[in-house]
């Protein structure tokens, strides 16, 4: 069985993919070489997927946008090149299945994987189907959903809910850290601020511009993303309570299950993986993005904080976070009710769903 796996740019759409794959490796009787990821140039997935000594193959991508830009006029050019060089890791690889979360360099693999004669896989992260998901579900054979909401979102194609992967680190995480530059100290409650696998500019400017406040009460684990560190003035006393990294890879299990608030963007697959663990969480969504909705979703059934990117941002973050502290019980209550709405078995539901395409036992 050969199955390659695609997606990056951001790791919203690799995360849950990464936990199908520790899945494989560790529960059934696939090895690396059995597997390929295709995802984007320089893109943080590289780095991940590096560590499983999987072959990773890079195409050009071009994003569809609903709206004017100049690039418009480049991206079909780039869409064009992705699609051949998909082909060609199509007679490369003789792969049997490929395997999506979403995201654009996904797009022209799945139409030569369909020209190819392979089957496609593709799962539905967000509450609103994307672009690139609604156009690859054209030539999807099956489409899984991480939430039961979404069965009716594709029309007659054959949808089923599986829920969204988790990764085993996260739920069965490390049992201290390996990283020395990594400290947490027991005198403080621990805040842990994440952007995303590429980190958010915007999220590091507001807890920058809160710093000295939250240093006075709390520890802060920072993850600012790729070259987005912003540095700070804080007084010598306070310093160590505030530190920064761009990535963690094998400790951000043990830091989610350590921190008493997680601090994030609205992606799918970190609210849930916040959610199975249950973490109490304030949300910052991307302004005017699909993100908006899954943070609404969550919010109307009580289990996050949402704090919109605008002025005022700054002191309603630290009002949120008081109140989640002066109202620990409550706040866990509410958790542990949407935490039931993940499905804890979703890695083997979904991994059930590749070999139901091949037509293979589970071994």
């Amino acid at each position: 069985m050969k199955i390659i796996f695609s997606g990056g740019g951001t790791m919203g759409s690799v995360s849950p993919l990464i936990a199908v794959i520790d899945q494989l490796l560790s529960k059934h009787q696939v090895q690396p070489n059995d597997i390929v990821w295709v995802g984007t140039y320089g893109g943080p997935e590289e780095k991940v997927i590096a560590k499983y000594d999987i072959k990773y193959e890079a195409i050009l991508s071009g994003k569809l946008r609903r709206y004017f830009s100049v690039y418009n006029l480049i991206d079909p050019l780039k869409i064009l090149i992705g699609f051949m060089q998909s082909f060609n890791i199509m007679t490369k690889h003789h792969p049997d299945i490929i395997v999506s979360a979403g995201g654009f360099v996904s797009v022209p693999l799945a139409y030569a994987a369909r020209l190819y004669g392979c089957k496609v896989l593709i799962l539905q992260l967000d509450l609103k189907p994307g672009l690139a998901n609604i156009i690859m579900s054209k030539v999807a054979d099956t489409i899984a959903v991480s939430w039961q909401d979404l069965l009716n979102k594709f029309g007659k194609k054959h949808t089923i809910w599986t829920g969204t992967p988790i990764r085993r680190q996260i739920t069965n995480p490390i049992c201290g850290l390996l990283d020395p530059h990594i400290k947490i100290y027991r005198d403080r409650s621990l805040i842990l601020v994440m952007g995303g696998g590429t980190g958010a500019l915007a999220i590091n400017h507001l807890i920058s511009s809160i710093l000295p406040q939250l240093v006075a009460e709390y520890q802060i684990i920072h993850l600012t993303g790729p070259d987005k560190m912003i540095g700070v003035d804080l007084p010598d006393q306070n310093r160590q309570y505030y530190q920064t990294f761009e990535y963690v890879h094998e400790e951000l299990g043990y830091l989610m299950n350590q921190a008493k608030v997680i601090i994030s963007r609205a992606g799918i697959g970190t609210l849930t993986e916040i959610f199975a663990i249950n973490k109490p969480a304030i949300i910052i969504p991307i302004p005017n993005s699909h993100q908006e909705i899954n943070a609404q979703y969550f919010a109307s059934k009580g289990a996050i904080r949402i704090i919109e990117q605008n002025d005022q941002a700054g002191n309603n973050l630290l009002s949120a976070i008081d109140s989640i502290f002066n109202q620990e019980q409550e706040t866990k209550d509410l958790v542990d009710q949407v935490g039931d709405l993940v499905r804890e078995d979703a890695t083997v539901a979904f991994v059930r769903e590749i070999y139901k395409l091949l037509e293979n036992e589970i071994n």
